[in-house]
């Protein structure tokens, strides 16, 4: 079951577009894609990202969602679940071009796909930060996984375009505190 949790958020361009954002950690997608795309078919976002989607790059591929393209992802060569999606909807009259976060990634810490989505009437764009970081992690693997979110802001070639980071992130705060 998909929890019902995540929220859809609205960003509105200056020429009054709206881009519909939608984040879904599917905890495996391979067995919820008729769930998804129930979710999709009533919540109609823009853009999709999903988190822990647990395919590796072939599959991912060829998992189809009604109406939506793949567009940018990152998936663990070896170990279990984890990985993260960029969808966009079809219908979407906007350019959106993916962009290759592979090298930063690091599984089991830090996690990331990004699109570059722009407007043909607006000067500069929107970078979309798909991320997924473990609830495992100690806080010395948080540190490097905000050093390699940190890289990868860092990595936009429009530095004045805002970005939408969206994701699971989880953050141990007990263990912080606690120097654990």
């Amino acid at each position: 079951k998909i929890p019902q949790r995540n929220r859809l958020h609205q960003f509105k361009t200056e020429n009054q577009h709206k881009l519909n954002i939608f984040h879904q950690n599917v905890d495996r997608i391979n067995n919820k894609v008729d769930l998804l795309n129930h979710l999709l078919s009533s919540l109609k976002p823009d853009i999709l990202v999903v988190t822990e989607h647990g395919q590796s790059e072939e599959k991912l591929s060829n998992t189809r969602l009604m109406n939506y393209n793949l567009i940018a992802s990152y998936s663990r060569e070896s170990n279990l679940k984890g990985g993260v999606a960029i969808y966009s909807a079809d219908a979407l009259d906007m350019e959106i071009e993916s962009l290759n976060l592979d090298p930063l990634s690091l599984p089991l810490v830090c996690e990331l796909a990004a699109v570059m989505v722009s407007c043909p009437k607006r000067k500069n764009s929107l970078h979309i930060l798909g991320t997924y970081l473990p609830p495992s992690n100690s806080v010395e693997k948080t540190s490097e996984a905000f050093d390699i979110l940190s890289d990868a802001l860092a990595s936009f070639s429009d530095k004045h375009s805002p970005v939408v980071l969206v994701g699971d992130i989880n953050i141990d705060d007990f263990k912080a505190k606690n120097g654990i």
